[in-house]
């Protein structure tokens, strides 16, 4: 099956106030999947979440598409808010068909 997490990057160190953030986050976007708030500075970042080393600055979020044998399918930087509604479209349409040819590739 297809799985979705996010991992939430809020430059704190603080549990309570990273929880609440992600909270909000999930709010605002209307993200129905699981969202993890990551503690800890973004220096982190880079040692944690694969990456092609040409980016060489960070877009959040990052929505990593990953295949059933653990490899990169596909890594999308940045997320629109839906009041941008073309460029939201265009994305939620993207991630669509990312997840359905994972769901397919794995049957």
């Amino acid at each position: 099956g297809l799985e979705l997490v996010t991992l939430l990057f809020e430059l704190v160190d603080d549990e309570d106030v990273l929880r609440r953030q992600a909270d909000m986050y999930i709010e605002k976007m209307q993200i129905p999947w699981t969202v993890v708030p990551v503690l800890g500075p973004i220096a982190n970042y880079w040692e944690v979440v694969p990456h092609d080393a040409q980016y060489s600055e960070i877009n959040l979020p990052l929505t990593l598409f990953v295949n059933a044998d653990g490899t990169l399918r596909e890594a999308h930087m940045g997320f629109p808010s839906p009041q941008s509604t073309a460029e939201y479209e265009a994305v939620v349409a993207r991630y669509g068909r990312a997840a359905r040819e994972l769901v397919e590739a794995a049957k």
